[in-house]
């Protein structure tokens, strides 16, 4: 008698749920920082630094692009998509190291940005008190 061939026992819920928690948490902290970065931008305009270090001008680009209404779309959308995409099963191939993965970003991003964002006003500071 033939048999079906088995099908492979599919993962535990508990990994996409996680994945999506931490890729909702990605999301949340890029919106928190745009926002935060936007109050950072008026000191430096205040001041009227215009030769930022690379790293600032790139959390303040970035911080415009996701501050916009197309930019906060864009970023909801592919938030979605992503947390849909595993929550349906449909990444359970690559789970483990997309969460791996968001997690390294969700750990590393926070302090980057803020470093970024914050090191000319440390360096205007350090400037001042000598």
């Amino acid at each position: 008698m033939i048999q079906a061939p088995e099908r492979p026992a599919s993962p535990s819920r508990t990994p996409r749920f996680v994945y999506a928690l931490l890729q909702i948490a990605v999301g949340a902290a890029l919106v928190w920082l745009a926002f935060i970065t936007e109050e950072f931008e008026k000191v430096y305009k205040h001041l009227e630094m215009r030769e930022l270090p690379l790293w600032t001008d790139l959390a303040i680009v970035l911080a415009r692009g996701v501050r916009v209404p197309l930019g906060l779309a864009t970023l909801g959308l592919v938030e979605a998509a992503l947390v849909g995409l595993a929550l349906r099963g449909s990444l359970d191939r690559r789970l483990g190291r997309g969460i791996r993965i968001t997690l390294i970003v969700l750990v590393l991003m926070v302090p980057a940005w803020m470093l970024a964002v914050y090191m000319p006003i440390l360096r205007i500071r350090e400037a001042l008190s000598k």
